[in-house]
């Protein structure tokens, strides 16, 4: 495997975890926090789905 290749999946990888660490302490405090509103779950879903798009973006591009 080349080695930028395999550098670009590396920083992806961890760019990818470093985001879902973020998703989860957001989580956890709410949960924390006992807070059971529905406009709350909706932030939190389009926050999940941000995060998707961007890992499907950073693959993306370490395809191509």
């Amino acid at each position: 495997m080349d080695f930028i290749f395999s550098l670009k999946i590396s920083i992806s990888i961890s760019i990818m975890y470093y985001l879902m660490q973020i998703y989860l302490k957001i989580r956890d405090k709410i949960i924390f926090l006992y807070i059971d509103n529905q406009q709350v779950k909706k932030k939190l879903k389009f926050i999940w789905l941000e995060i998707k798009k961007i890992s499907i973006f950073i693959m993306s591009y370490i395809i191509h």
